[in-house]
């Protein structure tokens, strides 16, 4: 098995240049461009679930977890947006478009990943 472990943006990842770079790179990769893509993608491990900051190196414990996927209470997301881009991570993708990447595009190539709106990189809301 092969799995990407404790990787994780913050909640406005969308608004951080590097991060919106960086996403659809991790999705393509996760998905249909990386080794598993013919598979139905890589398994992955976010970081963090919690809402809150547990102790720890620059972390303070009982404040707000940025990269948290549930609210402080543990009753919801923490931010819509966020929950989004981690649901298009999930989404199981295409044999057949992982294969016609492999194909057309030997070298890493960013594909326009399923669920991003058509004027935007980022997650269709």
């Amino acid at each position: 098995p092969v799995i990407v472990s404790e990787f994780g943006f913050s909640h406005s990842w969308h608004r951080e240049r590097e991060a919106d770079l960086w996403y659809p790179h991790i999705l393509a990769y996760l998905q249909e461009r990386g080794p598993m893509g013919m598979e139905g993608g890589m398994d992955w491990a976010y970081w963090q679930l919690s809402g809150l900051q547990v102790g720890g190196t620059s972390r303070q414990e009982g404040a707000v977890e940025t990269f948290g996927v549930l609210n402080e209470c543990w009753t919801g997301p923490a931010d819509s947006r966020h929950i989004r881009a981690i649901q298009v991570l999930m989404a199981e993708p295409s044999k057949a478009q992982a294969a016609s990447l492999n194909r057309s595009c030997p070298g890493f190539a960013t594909p326009r990943p399923r669920g991003f709106s058509a004027s935007s990189k980022r997650p269709a809301e």
